[in-house]
């Protein structure tokens, strides 16, 4: 059961954030297409994932509002400073040491910055709901490039890439299903562990 519910978290982020880059393809610009990824993509992918967490939280209507502040903010953020200093957004995949490491603490602060109102949700349902945080950052850290990688590199073989919101549709929805498999894996932890807990408590002594 679990799996089948991890496999559903998986699908609503992968979906949600496809339909997010889709959209944002059409935006005219590099930065403009970032930001609208994070913004629509995490209100789309937070619809679904409510949908999806809603069967084994009560109360989880905060969690797409949650989702959209957080990455409308902190994806405006990344984009400004990325303006003010001059950053030259068509080399963002650049393997410039100092642009990787640039790109890695934005995806680590967006990350970090959406598990925190995320978990502002989850902590009064689910104990140490606080790795929910921790895991955000990480697994944008290592969701972000290497969705993106995936996803581009599928629009590449079916001859899409370059295309405008088809190509940014699967580079958003490869990072939309790592990521995703990353948090999922993380929450069906912490859904293990309320069980676990729940169940000490209950029985007879």
């Amino acid at each position: 059961m679990d799996w089948r519910w991890w496999f559903w978290w998986v699908l609503a982020s992968t979906v949600g954030w496809a339909v997010g880059g889709g959209l944002s393809g059409s935006l005219g610009s590099i930065q403009a297409g970032y930001v609208g990824g994070m913004t629509v993509g995490a209100t789309g992918a937070g619809m679904l994932q409510w949908l999806v967490l809603r069967q084994r939280i009560d109360r989880a209507g905060w969690w797409m509002p949650a989702t959209l502040l957080s990455s409308a903010v902190v994806g405006a953020l990344i984009v400004a400073v990325g303006v003010v200093g001059g950053r030259n957004w068509n080399l963002t995949w650049s393997a410039d040491p100092g642009r990787v490491v640039v790109g890695l603490a934005g995806m680590g602060l967006f990350g970090t910055a959406l598990g925190a109102l995320q978990w502002l949700v989850l902590r009064r349902r689910i104990a140490r709901a606080g790795w929910w945080v921790l895991a955000g950052g990480v697994g944008w850290i290592v969701g972000a490039p290497l969705g993106a990688v995936l996803g581009g590199g599928l629009s590449g073989v079916l001859g899409w890439s370059g295309s405008g919101a088809i190509d940014w549709a699967l580079t958003w929805g490869g990072v939309g299903a790592v990521y995703g498999a990353i948090m999922g894996r993380v929450l069906v932890w912490l859904l293990r562990r309320r069980a676990a807990g729940a169940a000490a408590a209950t029985a007879p002594v």
